[in-house]
């Protein structure tokens, strides 16, 4: 069974990650599986979880969570079993202009009866070209609904250390969990991209 964390306690330790993590659990999947256990550590300083909506249809408006931990958990000898969680505290949003706290406000994220957000997997599958599509749950508001991602695996080598770099992509309704505020002037689609690179220990 292989672990991979954040560096400190990975409940400790700000990071959205999460998602992007389970993408090195899937990158193993795809290729032969090793006696030993695995573990990858993130690379806090390229990490992000972005979002993006637009206002009038025409004015884009993007942000970021700040504050996040992740597991991901895989065994080496059922490379396909990989299990990732994620934890995002929504206190951390961060967007232009003040938005931040009108986000955190109630009939937004309303941070202050729901404090994070969760992503839980239920399978991975590799694609064709180190694509991977992740299929879960995401937990907002304390409403939970069906949530997918896609991502894309890029292999190279810095300095003699293998380096994966993960990009995924997604997008949802904010409906979906009860955010209808100010209609139709926020769009109710709202895209998520999360980044980040893996390096071997």
């Amino acid at each position: 069974m292989a672990f991979i964390k954040t560096g400190r306690d990975p409940f400790r330790r700000k990071s959205w990650l999460m998602a992007l993590c389970l993408a090195a659990g899937i990158g193993l999947a795809s290729r032969p599986a090793v006696a030993h256990p695995v573990e990858y550590v993130i690379d806090q300083t390229t990490a992000r979880i972005a979002f993006g909506t637009t206002v009038a249809n025409v004015v884009p408006v993007n942000g970021d969570f700040r504050h996040f931990t992740a597991h991901i958990h895989f065994d080496t000898d059922h490379p396909s079993a990989v299990n990732i969680a994620v934890l995002v505290f929504d206190d951390a949003i961060n967007v232009p202009f003040g938005g931040a706290a009108t986000l955190r406000s109630r009939p937004y994220f309303d941070a202050m009866r729901f404090p994070t957000i969760r992503f839980e997997s239920d399978s991975v599958q590799a694609l064709p070209g180190d694509r991977f599509a992740i299929a879960g749950n995401l937990t907002i508001r304390d409403v939970s609904r069906p949530q997918a991602l896609t991502g894309t695996l890029v292999h190279s080598v810095a300095k003699g250390v293998p380096v994966m770099r993960l990009v995924f992509h997604s997008r949802l309704n904010r409906t979906d969990f009860g955010m209808v505020a100010d209609r139709p002037l926020i769009a109710d689609d709202v895209t998520l991209t999360i980044t980040t690179v893996l390096r071997a220990p």
